[in-house]
């Protein structure tokens, strides 16, 4: 009977350290909740586009990207991605490389890329507002 005893106390306390854990952990969700709020309201409702839209963007970039001399005497070729940023007036600013390949493939794509004419900016509200976006910039021989 002992033995019967101090195991529904061992079960118990068990029971309450496991409750007493799940309510102190109860309130993350919601934390979480609320920032995935925020995060869809930050959300535009309508993206940035390149003028004419994404082909006349990719036309854009195939029509005025310099392959680089030294990555073709090395036979050097691959995608190199580029994330910026539109601004409210639709400017290009704040190249950065997501995906590198080589120094001079990667000059070559901010080049380009930083050659775009103005943008239609992002919506948020009715009103332009600044956004990211990523383009892949192809070198290939």
């Amino acid at each position: 009977m002992k033995k019967i005893l101090l195991g529904a106390m061992i079960l118990l306390a068990a029971a309450g350290m496991t409750a007493t854990a799940q309510a102190q952990t109860a309130p993350a969700p919601v934390a979480q909740t609320k920032a995935t709020a925020q995060t869809k309201q930050a959300q535009p409702e309508r993206a940035a586009e390149f003028p004419g839209g994404e082909k006349a963007m990719y036309e854009f970039i195939a029509k005025n990207l310099v392959y680089p001399e030294s990555a073709m005497e090395n036979g050097i070729e691959g995608k190199v991605i580029v994330e910026f940023v539109i601004t409210a007036d639709g400017s290009v600013a704040n190249p950065k490389i997501v995906r590198k390949i080589d120094p001079d493939l990667e000059d070559a794509a901010i080049k380009v890329i930083m050659k775009m004419p103005k943008w239609k900016p992002a919506l948020l509200g009715g009103k332009p507002v600044a956004s990211t976006t990523r383009a892949s910039v192809s070198f290939k021989m």
